[in-house]
């Protein structure tokens, strides 16, 4: 990995650790080792996208997400938590991205099924060329071929029956369990296209099998930062990497991190990346608000699950087994 691209992955995590605090160019700079002039210069060049406008996207796709979660965080405090002033500020940059208000979208209604993901359907302005030009550059689109491994018909009648509660056949198990925190060295990259993900597993793979750690013991993990159905799939930020324990020593470019002791729902999965999307709806639509566990918002969850052969062909129809950790805590109380 190049040690440009390490440091900016660095800025990146410290934003998404101090997402309700107020944060500045010098702050990401300092935490990427750059002076605030170059880091704006690499983190532009790499992100395709001024580290402002980039923290003022993520903070409203961020806030999206949380608007999603049921049972519904108070607005208030979800402005608060994604780092806006006040719930006024908030509701205006919500509407300038999104072309929607933020009660709107809570309700819901602007989802379509578009290839791997959902996609919120372009709202009409009137006569506003501002709000509907800033809409159209979050929009998901895809520019490449849909990949399926079930027609669309088809999956719509699987997702709404695991809305309403059917056990998936892909899923063999479901528990909650305190985990301990691992060690593991990752990759990342923008962009969760299908042949994106799977370029991103092989480099993986090739590397843990030069390093020796692609025994039958051997775990894999991976995990999304976005949500690639409410930000655009080719500025999703994805990770994938391999455990390790608290000894191995690793090249100087090498992302090393910890992941977070703690309750999680562990799913047990077996299915391919399009099935992956009927797990989601069965975990988050239905099981998690029919539990007294809901979403803990501030731990990132992530796959575990056994290393691909780097010399496999990956196609749409590849079977994965991994299990899916989703961070939990107690639910509130009414």
């Amino acid at each position: 990995m190049d040690d440009y691209v390490k440091r900016i992955h660095l800025a990146i995590e410290y934003i998404y650790r101090h997402f309700d605090q107020h944060i500045v160019l010098a702050d990401l700079a300092q935490a990427a080792h750059f002076s605030p002039y170059h880091f704006h210069r690499v983190f532009t060049a790499i992100q395709q996208e001024t580290p402002n406008n980039y923290l003022r996207r993520i903070r409203i796709e961020r806030a999206a997400n949380l608007l999603l979660i049921n049972p519904p965080f108070p607005m208030q405090q979800i402005a608060l938590d994604c780092g806006f002033k006040s719930q006024a500020l908030f509701s205006r940059a919500f509407r300038t991205h999104f072309g929607m208000t933020a009660s709107d979208w809570r309700k819901g209604e602007q989802w379509t099924l578009d290839g791997l993901s959902y996609n919120w359907r372009q709202q009409s302005h009137r006569n506003n060329e501002k709000i509907l030009q800033d809409s159209k550059n979050c929009k998901v689109s895809h520019t490449d071929k849909p990949i399926e491994s079930i027609p669309d018909t088809q999956r719509s009648v699987a997702l709404a029956a695991a809305r309403n509660g059917a056990l998936p056949k892909q899923i063999s198990a479901l528990k909650f369990e305190k985990m301990p925190s691992y060690r593991w060295v990752y990759f990342w990259q923008n962009g969760v296209e299908l042949e994106q993900m799977f370029t991103l597993w092989q480099r993986v793979a090739r590397w843990g099998q030069a390093h020796g750690l692609t025994n039958t013991n051997s775990r894999c993990v991976s995990r999304m930062l976005d949500n690639p159905n409410v930000t655009d799939h080719q500025r999703c930020a994805y990770a994938v990497g391999l455990l390790v324990d608290a000894t191995f020593q690793t090249e100087r470019n090498i992302l090393v991190a910890d992941i977070a002791a703690g309750q999680y729902l562990v799913v047990d999965f077996c299915g391919t990346v399009a099935d992956s999307m009927i797990l989601a709806e069965y975990v988050f639509g239905y099981y998690l608000p029919h539990s007294k566990w809901e979403l803990d918002e501030t731990r990132p969850g992530h796959t575990l699950g056994p290393i691909k052969d780097p010399q496999e062909t990956l196609l749409a129809t590849t079977q994965f087994t991994y299990q899916l950790c989703v961070p939990v805590k107690q639910r509130r109380a009414k």
